[in-house]
């Protein structure tokens, strides 16, 4: 089970972004209850063209499985997610929480608040593990001096083939995080049907 954490914002303020927050690095071993193992596919990110505006639909589409005492014995999972090797990094995005309020340039990391995730068992290697399949979006915007120049852009974007989204999650229980553990994802750009 996991337990939510509450947060001091109050329902309906609008989130802005206070910085890149520190992820220790992992050190922990393979036998631990607290061991996240990815399963994620590549990242899709739809392009359209509204004006002079570069519109990038973000899917974000990652399993994160652990054993099922792990799950069990935690207040909270966190995820995070790294642009840096992206045509997205930079770039300003909304997201939205629990209460469809709406968050600029963040995503709410404690998978506890995140209402479009799964949570089913799984077995790998004999292990009983827990899944926790999250997908949200995350809606970038970029604004060009023209139409031309954002199609521009968006043609550039589609050629791309080398980018990758990174992952960090770690698990949270009894004023401990754990080790964190990281993953990259390969990026896909595509153009909206409709575009």
């Amino acid at each position: 089970m996991i337990a939510a954490i509450t947060s001091c914002r109050k329902h309906g303020d609008p989130v802005i972004n206070p910085g890149p927050t520190a992820v220790k690095a992992s050190t922990d071993t393979l036998t631990s209850i607290y061991q996240i193992i990815y399963n994620e596919s590549a990242q899709k990110v739809i392009t359209s063209i509204s004006g002079d505006t570069l519109k990038m639909l973000y899917n974000e589409d990652v399993s994160i499985m652990l054993p099922v005492k792990g799950l069990d014995q935690s207040y909270s999972i966190h995820l995070f997610q790294n642009f840096t090797k992206s045509s997205l990094d930079g770039v300003s995005y909304i997201t939205y929480d629990q209460y469809n309020d709406t968050n600029f340039n963040w995503a709410d990391d404690n998978l506890n608040n995140v209402k479009l995730k799964t949570i089913t068992d799984t077995t790998v290697n004999k292990q009983l593990l827990a899944k926790i399949h999250v997908q949200r979006p995350f809606y970038f915007s970029k604004v060009y001096t023209s139409s031309t120049a954002a199609k521009a852009a968006q043609t550039a974007l589609l050629a791309k083939t080398a980018e990758t989204i990174g992952f960090s999650a770690y698990v949270y229980f009894i004023n401990v995080d754990y080790p964190t553990y990281t993953s990259t994802a390969k990026v896909i750009y595509v153009k909206a049907a409709k575009d």
